[in-house]
C-alpha cells in the first residue's frame, strides 16, 4: 500500500505541475494579447509649419506698422508670436508651432492685427505638423479696426439759457457806462451853477 501512495503522489504532482505549466502559457498568451494596440502608421515626427508670402488689404499694399500672426482654432488655443510685415506687404518664415500634437490637420486662420483690434484673412491652411514652408498669398476684405471717435456730449438745455450771462454782462456794462455818464453831466450842472 504505501508504494501506491506513493506512486499516486508522484502522479498528483505530474498533474499539478502540467496544470501550472498550462496556466503559465495561457497567462503569457493573454498578457501579450492585451498590449496596446499599434496603430496603422508609425509614429510620425512632430515639427512647425512655416509660412512665407504676401499680404494685400483691399487689394494694395498694407500700411507700415502692422504686425500678421496666425491661430489654430480660436486663438486663446494656440496663436502665434506677431510678425511685421516688410515695406512691400511680405513676411517670411512665419512659425506655426504648437505643443499639442492633436491639432495637426486643423484650420490655421491668418489675422492682420494692430492697435485696436484684428481682421481675419480670406485664406487658411491646414496644420500638418511637418517641416514645411508654404508659399501663400494673404488677402483681406475688411478695414483695419480703427480708433473709436471721441464721444460727444448731447445739447442739454434750452441754447438761449446760454447767451443769458453774455447778455446780462452785455446790459449790465451798457448801464455802467450810462449811469456814469449821467453822473459826470449831472456835477458838471452842478459845478456850473
Amino acid at each position: 500500500m504505501g508504494v501506491q501512495y506513493v506512486e499516486g503522489d508522484r502522479m498528483r504532482r505530474t498533474w499539478v505541475g502540467l496544470e501550472m505549466l498550462i496556466c503559465s502559457v495561457a497567462l503569457v498568451i493573454l498578457c501579450l494579447g492585451a498590449g496596446p494596440k499599434q496603430s496603422e502608421v508609425p509614429p510620425q515626427a512632430f515639427f512647425a509649419d512655416y509660412f512665407s508670402g504676401a499680404v494685400f488689404l483691399h487689394g494694395t499694399i498694407p500700411p507700415s506698422g502692422i504686425e500678421l500672426i496666425a491661430c489654430i482654432r480660436n486663438c486663446q488655443t494656440f496663436q502665434s508670436e506677431g510678425m511685421k510685415l516688410d515695406e512691400d506687404g511680405g513676411f517670411v518664415l512665419l512659425e506655426v508651432n504648437p505643443a499639442d500634437r492633436f491639432l495637426r490637420g486643423d484650420e490655421i486662420r491668418f489675422y492682420l492685427v494692430n492697435a485696436h483690434g484684428k481682421i481675419q484673412a480670406t485664406e487658411t491652411a491646414v496644420f500638418e505638423g511637418k517641416y514645411a514652408i508654404v508659399e501663400i498669398k494673404l488677402n483681406f476684405n475688411s478695414d483695419l479696426p480703427s480708433p473709436m471717435p471721441p464721444p460727444s456730449l448731447p445739447q442739454v438745455g434750452d441754447s438761449v439759457i446760454t447767451l443769458l450771462p453774455r447778455l446780462a454782462l452785455g446790459v449790465g456794462t451798457v448801464l455802467l457806462v450810462a449811469g456814469i455818464a449821467i453822473l459826470v453831466v449831472s456835477r458838471r450842472r452842478v459845478a456850473r451853477r
